[in-house]
C-alpha cells in the first residue's frame, strides 16, 4: 500500500510538493485502535510512494522519438521541478519509504525509435 503522486497532482508536481507528502506519509499524527503511541500512514503499512508523470524533461532537440531520454537512453529529468531527485530518494528511504517513479513517458508522448515501421 501506498502513495501515488498522479491522483492528485497529475504532472503537475514538483520536488516541494514531494517532499511534503513524504512528511504527511509519516508523520505519527494518527490514533489508531491497538496502538498506545500516535503512528504515521507509513507505520501501518503504506510505505509505497511513487511519483508518477511531472519529473520528465520532454526535451524535442534529441533523436526522433527519444523526448524523455538522452541520446544515451538515460531518463532526462527537469531540473526546475526537481533540483534533486537523489536528496528526494535519499529522503524517503530515510524515512522507511519505497521510493519510485514512473519511466514510461507517456507524459512527454515518447516512442521508441522504429516504432512506426
Amino acid at each position: 500500500m501506498g502513495w501515488r503522486s498522479w491522483n492528485t497532482f497529475g504532472p503537475l508536481i514538483n520536488h516541494t510538493i514531494i517532499e511534503k507528502n513524504m512528511a504527511a506519509i509519516t508523520a505519527k499524527s494518527w490514533t489508531v485502535d491497538g496502538h498506545a503511541a500516535k503512528v504515521s500512514l507509513a507505520d501501518l503499512g503504506y510505505i509505497e510512494f511513487g511519483l508518477d508523470e511531472g519529473w520528465e524533461l520532454c526535451d524535442r532537440t534529441q533523436q526522433p522519438g527519444r523526448v524523455q531520454h538522452d541520446a544515451q537512453g538515460e531518463p532526462s529529468i527537469n531540473s526546475t521541478r526537481f533540483p534533486d531527485l537523489g536528496s528526494l530518494v535519499s529522503d524517503g528511504k530515510s524515512k522507511g519509504l519505497n521510493m519510485g517513479w514512473y519511466l514510461a513517458g507517456c507524459a512527454c508522448g515518447e516512442t521508441q525509435v522504429g516504432d512506426h515501421d
